[in-house]
């Protein structure tokens, strides 16, 4: 971790933003909620919030299959749906690990 990053969640977290932590040569992301900095044993970074779309899926009796591309908006999502046939609007969140 650089003093660049390491300054970036110090910033973030006087500002109240979310920061995360993993032990060093750890896989998984925590919200970091000691009190200090040790970047000897941990790394730090600023929490980022899940991306979202929203998507059409045509619905049949064995599958439910994405139709064509994810869209920023549920609006836009509706407006790219010219027809109901069997087909619905998802809201999707990412998962974030």
């Amino acid at each position: 971790m650089t003093n660049e990053q390491l300054r970036e969640c110090i910033e973030a977290q006087d500002k109240g933003e979310p920061v995360e932590c993993k032990l060093r040569h750890g896989k998984s992301w925590e919200p970091k909620m000691h009190g200090y900095w040790n970047t000897d044993a941990f790394d730090y970074r600023v929490a980022r919030e899940p991306r979202e779309a929203w998507v059409i899926f045509y619905q049949n009796d064995t599958t439910c299959d994405p139709y064509g591309a994810a869209y920023s908006t549920k609006k836009r999502a509706e407006d790219g749906l010219a027809s109901d046939l069997g087909r619905e609007i998802i809201h999707m969140r990412e998962v974030i690990e």
